[in-house]
């Protein structure tokens, strides 16, 4: 059986799991800006070409999902905000967490972090990266403290490199 929820359709088995999901994409815009965003959710052949889907919700918040020009599904960001604090945390396609980031200006902390794979040329995982940011200003705009952080792990989680450095 199919189902259509909008621009995506559902093809079901004869015990209702989900088969195949398509989404026509033709009428989507495509990306202002890719700038922060993890190069999964952008499409691989040209990241200007990379296609949205926002969604808002009430409330405040927002969901976009983003897709490959072909219509390929690459993944989702969520974010949201409250009172001086906004979030927006990043997921693949299949919603493994990719890294976020967030700025609290009520407290002067932001921060960043985000999770690579490395792959070689044909494709085989070879090992995964974590990079990020943490900084504080006070209430004058003056840095109180900064950071960014690298570490680099083999394929079984190992650590084989870190780089730590405070401005």
């Amino acid at each position: 059986a199919t189902e259509t929820q909008g621009l995506t359709t559902y093809t079901y088995d004869a015990n209702f799991n989900i088969t195949n999901q398509t989404t026509n994409t033709s009428s989507l815009p495509t990306i202002t800006s890719s700038t922060g965003i993890p190069s999964a959710l952008l499409d691989s052949s040209d990241a200007s070409t990379t296609k949205v889907l926002v969604k808002n919700f009430d409330g405040g918040g927002s969901q976009t999902t983003y897709f490959a020009s072909n219509g390929t599904l690459l993944g989702y960001s969520d974010t949201w905000s409250d009172s001086g604090y906004s979030n927006t945390n990043y997921n693949d396609a299949e919603w493994n967490y990719l890294g976020g980031s967030f700025n609290d200006t009520a407290n002067g902390f932001s921060g960043s972090y985000f999770s690579t794979t490395q792959k070689d040329g044909s494709g085989n995982v070879t090992g995964y990266v974590d990079t990020g940011t943490d900084k504080q200003v006070d209430s004058d705009g003056n840095t109180v403290f900064e950071r960014s952080f690298d570490f680099t792990y083999k394929t079984s989680w190992e650590l084989q490199s870190l780089s730590l450095i405070h401005i």
